[in-house]
């Protein structure tokens, strides 16, 4: 997500982004089932996999359907992610 962040900002197509982070975003799930609840991992879960169509945000940007606000939000979502992916490597 912050590799997207990045490349949106400076008006750059994020390609193999959405992969990535549909990659991710079920392997962090199947994680946080071994640290927590199932409902908490799905609800982290559903969050996360939310973000892994960035690429068409490449087309709101150009057409001025999302702005820098929108794109703050990317940045925060990404915290996020590496936080709650930081949290699995925790002992």
């Amino acid at each position: 997500m912050e590799d997207t962040y990045q490349k949106l900002s400076n008006n750059q197509y994020p390609g193999g982004n959405c992969q990535q982070l549909e990659v991710f975003s079920n392997h962090l799930y199947t994680k946080l089932k071994e640290v927590t609840d199932d409902a908490t991992a799905q609800r982290i879960y559903n969050k996360l996999i939310q973000s892994h169509k960035v690429e068409s945000l490449m087309a709101e940007l150009d057409s001025n359907q999302i702005n820098n606000d929108d794109l703050r939000e990317l940045a925060k979502a990404s915290g996020y992610f590496i936080a709650s992916a930081r949290m699995m490597s925790i002992p």
